[in-house]
């Protein structure tokens, strides 16, 4: 019998195991470092638009979000504000811990990213989404199911994953819990569809400026035949197309792909960058980085399967 192996020296193995804990490490400690001291400086203003739209102002205003996202956001309106953004900020974080663990993501990578910090500064619910595609992609259907209720929070970051993770799955149960959900805010709010989108372009509801937007609407939506053609099976490459696709897509959103992926650090560099600049052209630059990124791990990985598969071919 022939056997073709190839030792990796245990000296190598030790520092190499060694050097990703240690990134791990740091990465976590600086997520929860900022998590942590945020609130001591203020409250984020989208948990304040939040916590407004469930105890001033009304539901829809001043967010995007489908309705029964302020069933979830209700309960940290009940501390002081300081203490439920503390509180929210640590849900969030959480949320992406799991996720970017269960994606074997970068933690350091993801720590110093500008979606990591612009989403701890302003209280953002990106961190749930993210929570969401993990239990969507690889939970229990049930617990799934809840996955695919946390991504329907945020509609034009979640509704491609929803798609993928329908198909990936092919499991009707993962929507009994988005159904029941959505029923019962029906039931609740009533048929509140057509309030939701006339808020979300209410003046002063959304500040939808040019400099904040990644997408490439209308035009965008070529890229989704050639993605089911090149990248059908991609999860990362879909989440990219996504925001340059949907009508507005903002860089912080682009968070859900750290967590499904390991960005280079030269795109997010870029990313920040083009924060700096503050003008569209480098923002928009910044989604097509991220895609060649993702192709070049991609072609990495296609060649490991090829040299295992060759491997195995020499084996009796």
């Amino acid at each position: 019998m022939y056997t073709c192996t190839m030792k990796i020296p245990p000296q190598l193995l030790k520092l190499y195991q060694l050097f990703q804990n240690s990134r791990n490490i740091i990465g976590i400690t600086v997520l929860m470092v900022l998590s942590l001291i945020t609130p001591l400086f203020g409250v984020g203003g989208d948990f304040s638009a939040f916590i407004a739209a469930v105890t001033r102002i009304g539901y829809g205003v001043h967010t995007w979000n489908p309705y029964p996202f302020y069933w979830l956001v209700e309960p940290f309106a009940l501390p002081p504000l300081q203490w439920g953004f503390l509180l929210w900020l640590l849900l969030n974080m959480l949320g992406y811990l799991y996720a970017i663990d269960k994606f074997h993501g970068d933690f350091l990578s993801f720590s110093w990213s500008y979606p990591a910090i612009y989403g701890i500064l302003t209280g953002q619910s990106e961190g749930i989404a993210a929570l969401g595609l993990a239990l969507g992609m690889f939970a229990p259907s049930w617990v799934a199911g809840i996955g695919i209720a946390f991504l329907s929070f945020k509609t034009h970051l979640g509704l491609v994953p929803i798609i993928f993770i329908i198909a990936y799955r092919r499991d009707w149960r993962v929507l009994i819990i988005p159904i029941v959900l959505y029923l019962a805010s029906f039931l609740y709010w009533g048929w509140w569809i057509p309030e939701w989108l006339g808020n979300m372009y209410m003046p002063g509801s959304v500040e939808w400026r040019l400099s904040h937007n990644t997408s490439l609407f209308p035009w965008g939506l070529i890229f989704i035949p050639l993605a089911w053609f090149w990248w059908r099976n991609s999860l990362s490459m879909w989440l990219i197309i996504q925001g340059l696709t949907m009508p507005y897509y903002t860089l912080y959103s682009y968070s859900i792909v750290y967590v499904a992926c390991q960005v280079p650090w030269w795109v997010t560099a870029f990313m920040w960058l083009s924060i700096i600049v503050n003008h569209p052209i480098p923002k928009m630059i910044v989604p097509f980085l991220l895609m060649i990124a993702v192709q070049h791990q991609l072609e990495i990985y296609q060649k490991r399967v090829s040299f295992v598969n060759t491997v195995r071919g020499f084996m009796p």
